[in-house]
């Protein structure tokens, strides 16, 4: 009466094997666009029957469990049509086999994509690693941490941490990107009799040239995953279009609003005949997420042709600009309010300076 092949992709199948004899699988049945649950209590001798996780009426896929060392067994799935770049949910075992129809809380709410191709790897008790995006060029890792519960499924995800890597072959100055990259955290000896061993990440990868190279974390414990997040923001693009901007010119005013002066080019190896402008308002508290900086607006160019290498200063309330016109290297000057600078209108008109 109804038949559909399944195929690793769409079951996603993925099974754990817990404690004295529990083992559970969990798949994706494309038919119900729900997650089902399996548990067998004898080493697989005998299974219930499945049990549909979750919501009935959200549409769930692609579980994923996570077996906590002397803790809960979790699973963690995806919930469709929430928005963002990933909406995950997690539950303990007992919540979902318990019947508990509406189980989930969020979970890993700062990824920016869902984990794909991840491994979790016991490192504690209570502790696990996540690491997903393996033969990938980058990694995300993240540490479930559930050392202080007091509950079963109690505890939480460390923040999400993104790692590429890049550096410079000494021996042939050249710079290396790894890309195929595979993660494992791996024990090391403490060298102190009776303490603790501690753990780190060994990372392995292939460069542009095919050889292979291996760097480790030099935290232990792997605070490497809950280090604070570095001091500098994550970089924005100002620029937005399809053309090559050239070095930009930065100018501070005094309510530290930010004002950026660049050239861009139609192509590589093109001289630029346009400048471009955008500001940041210095209301933008150091450290904050937000955006800040405005739509660059083409505002100065020369009757030349080209419009290159300008210098940008701001003295009161007005910038001054100076750029290099044609090939003849005629100097230009121009200026504005620099409350008007976003506007070609709001620049006085070109003024060629003497120049023998």
């Amino acid at each position: 009466r109804y038949f559909r092949p399944l195929t690793p992709e769409t079951a996603h199948v993925r099974l754990a094997a817990v404690g004295e004899g529990a083992v559970y699988v969990t798949w994706d049945d494309p038919r119900q666009e729900h997650i089902l649950l399996a548990y067998s209590p004898d080493g697989g001798a005998t299974w219930l029957e499945p049990t549909t996780v979750g919501s009935p009426v959200e549409v769930l896929q692609r579980g994923r469990l996570v077996p906590i060392p002397g803790g809960a067994t979790l699973l963690l799935w995806e919930r469709a049509g929430f928005g963002g770049p990933c909406n995950l949910a997690q539950a303990t075992m007992e919540e979902i086999l318990g019947g508990a129809t509406d189980a989930g809380r969020p979970a890993l709410e700062g990824l920016t994509a869902c984990p794909e191709d991840e491994e979790f790897a016991p490192v504690a008790e209570g502790q696990v690693l996540m690491v997903a995006g393996g033969g990938s060029d980058a990694l995300t890792v993240a540490v479930w941490d559930g050392t202080t519960a007091s509950e079963p499924g109690d505890g939480q995800w460390s923040e999400p941490r993104r790692l590429s890597f890049a550096f410079e072959d000494q021996d042939f100055a050249r710079q290396v990107y790894l890309s195929g990259l595979g993660d494992t955290p791996v024990q090391l000896p403490s060298g102190a009799a009776g303490a603790q061993a501690s753990w780190a990440l060994i990372a392995v990868g292939t460069d542009q040239g095919g050889d292979v190279w291996a760097t480790s974390s030099q935290m232990g414990d792997l605070e490497v995953v809950f280090a604070p997040p570095p001091p500098w923001s994550a970089p924005v693009s100002v620029s937005l279009g399809e053309a090559v901007p050239d070095l930009p010119a930065i100018a501070v005013d005094t309510g530290r609003g930010l004002h950026a002066l660049w050239s861009e080019a139609s192509a590589a190896g093109v001289a630029g005949t346009q400048l471009l402008y955008a500001r940041r308002d210095g209301a933008v508290e150091p450290g904050s997420t937000e955006l800040g900086w405005s739509q660059p607006a083409g505002v100065l160019g020369s009757p030349a042709g080209a419009a290159q290498e300008p210098s940008l200063i701001a003295e009161g309330d007005r910038l001054h600009a100076v750029w290099r016109a044609g090939q003849d290297g005629q100097i230009f000057y121009g200026q504005a309010f620099a409350s008007d600078a976003y506007a070609a209108s709001g620049w006085t008109e070109l003024l060629p300076l003497p120049a023998p």
